[in-house]
């Protein structure tokens, strides 16, 4: 007589930036392992890796191209998919303002919102002739934050990979058509100023959030803790 086969639910879950309806399982014994593996690497490039390989197995949708998701939308699928595995309240760790203990703030995943910024926009118009359509980076793009610590490098290297579109009155030019050296060159020949409203662009980019009130065991002291992204709600 056969083993019984167990029986693995299936959720759905609404995608940040389009809305598209994705279907997904939780994960299993072995994608917890794959997981932890990339966590003990301690090195981006292995966490990225296990992360995605747990989200390809898990995600059930055909024809979801992973690797072209915004970072936000791999953050929100993830934080989401772990929840539904192990429980749906998570614990993220903080410590006090007042006594520095650690404090565990107990929070349900459907508390947690993508926040978008007041004046976010994707659409950059650089002069009056000229202008950009950016397309928000991948959990890959982000590597280019790694390379080095120079907060314009970054900018520059992010807004390389980032230019979707480049468009005057009466052209539209996508820049997947032109040359990684052709992006390079129009982005250093931005003034100081426009480059700037690139940067805005991703300063200002949606991202996970969670503000709440939480009270120290030890001292008493009410603390606002201000949770932002995947690694401050699993750290």
């Amino acid at each position: 007589m056969s083993i019984p086969k167990l029986i693995t639910p299936k959720y759905k879950l609404k995608l940040p930036s389009t809305g598209q309806t994705i279907t997904y399982r939780p994960m299993l014994v072995k994608e917890e392992k794959i997981l932890h593996m990339g966590i003990e690497a301690q090195d981006s490039a292995s966490m990225i890796e296990s992360l995605m390989t747990v989200l390809n197995n898990c995600i059930e949708t055909e024809g979801l191209d992973l690797n072209n998701l915004p970072a936000f939308d791999i953050e929100y699928v993830m934080i989401t998919l772990r929840s539904r595995s192990i429980g749906e309240v998570i614990t993220p760790q903080r410590a006090c303002e007042k006594c520095d203990a650690h404090i565990p703030i107990e929070c349900d995943i459907d508390d947690i919102k993508v926040e978008t910024p007041e004046g976010h926009n994707n659409k950059i118009q650089l002069t009056d002739d000229i202008g950009v359509i950016m397309r928000y980076p991948s959990i890959s793009d982000m590597d280019v934050a790694e390379d080095t610590s120079d907060e314009v490098s970054v900018g520059i290297g992010l807004a390389v990979k980032c230019i979707d579109q480049i468009y005057t009155k009466d052209s539209v030019y996508k820049a997947s058509e032109s040359s990684k050296e052709e992006i390079e060159e129009f982005v250093n020949s931005l003034t100081s100023s426009q480059f700037q409203e690139v940067v805005k662009f991703f300063s200002t980019m949606p991202y996970l959030k969670l503000d709440i009130e939480a009270k120290c065991l030890k001292c008493g002291h009410k603390n606002d803790v201000r949770v932002r992204g995947l690694e401050n709600f699993f750290g």
